[in-house]
């Protein structure tokens, strides 16, 4: 029997109840709910986040454990060595090093890196090409052990004081299009993880995908209840002279623009025959 190739997606910060699949107000979805009417596709009802950020999100949904069991608590800079630590000593496993050690091609789409590359065979930053010179030099800079301790340091200490990470991502679109490409030199059973970023701040979307959004509160007045200031400045930064309304039509153009560019994907896999031997979980890792 030919083993089933496996496509796990995650579209960040995606809040089911903004997906018109769930029955939201605008239809930000209709491709998932033709897969689900037409595909055979399953929509799970009582899903849900066991932590609201994304790095121990996504641990928990690879190693199919909850924090606490596995040590990742915190975020981005936050994120302590005792942690990272506890994640080591407890033996903590992945899907894709059972599935690499199982033969699998193991390929990742993401920007996360540390330990979320264990069990990868590749781990594609989806990072524009001036990022990733930065990360990659910084890198071959933490190679040294004593520099390696300081870029840590410096590292925590900006990212204790950023409210986001702000580098830009590249697009649903072109993340897909990096897989399928990617798709048609695999020759046996693969696993591809697909970390889409369109639906998390700042919402980079192209302008004809955002629904237009009427009223609402100015989002000046909502930052001057925000007591951090460096989250107060990434929200004007992102979305001065808006309001909630018109911050809500992006994001759910944000949705809407992965919904279309998950149709394309899944008829490149329907037009190369792999549609029926795949299995495709789309979900997020917290709203």
């Amino acid at each position: 029997m030919e083993r089933m190739n496996l496509v796990w997606i995650i579209a960040d910060a995606a809040r089911a109840e903004n997906f018109s699949l769930y029955g939201y107000r605008r239809d930000t979805s209709p491709n998932l709910k033709r897969i689900v009417k037409h595909d055979g596709g399953t929509v799970f009802n009582d899903a849900y986040s066991v932590v609201n950020a994304t790095d121990p999100s996504v641990t928990s949904m690879l190693s199919g454990a909850y924090p606490v069991t596995h040590g990742i608590r915190h975020h981005g800079g936050h994120v302590g060595e005792d942690e990272i630590r506890a994640l080591e000593l407890r033996g903590i496993k992945f899907l894709q090093e059972y599935l690499l050690k199982a033969g699998y091609s193991t390929v990742s789409f993401d920007i996360l890196s540390r330990w979320h590359r264990r069990g990868f065979k590749e781990y594609l930053e989806i990072l524009p090409k001036s990022d990733k010179v930065k990360t990659g030099l910084i890198e071959k800079i933490a190679r040294h052990e004593r520099i390696k301790k300081v870029v840590k340091t410096v590292y925590r200490a900006v990212m204790r004081r950023a409210p986001a990470h702000k580098i830009t991502v590249l697009d649903a679109g072109t993340v897909f299009e990096m897989a399928m490409e990617r798709i048609k030199m695999e020759k046996g059973p693969f696993f591809y993880f697909i970390h889409l970023w369109d639906t998390h701040v700042p919402y980079n979307i192209p302008e004809e995908y955002a629904f237009e959004g009427k009223g609402g509160v100015p989002i000046e007045e909502v930052a001057s209840s925000i007591k951090s200031e460096n989250w107060k400045s990434y929200l004007l930064s992102s979305f001065g002279g808006m309001t909630t309304e018109g911050v809500i039509g992006l994001y759910d153009g944000a949705i809407r623009f992965i919904d279309e560019k998950l149709a394309g994907f899944i008829d490149f896999l329907k037009d190369g025959g792999i549609y029926e031997n795949t299995i495709i979980i789309f979900t997020a890792d917290h709203g």
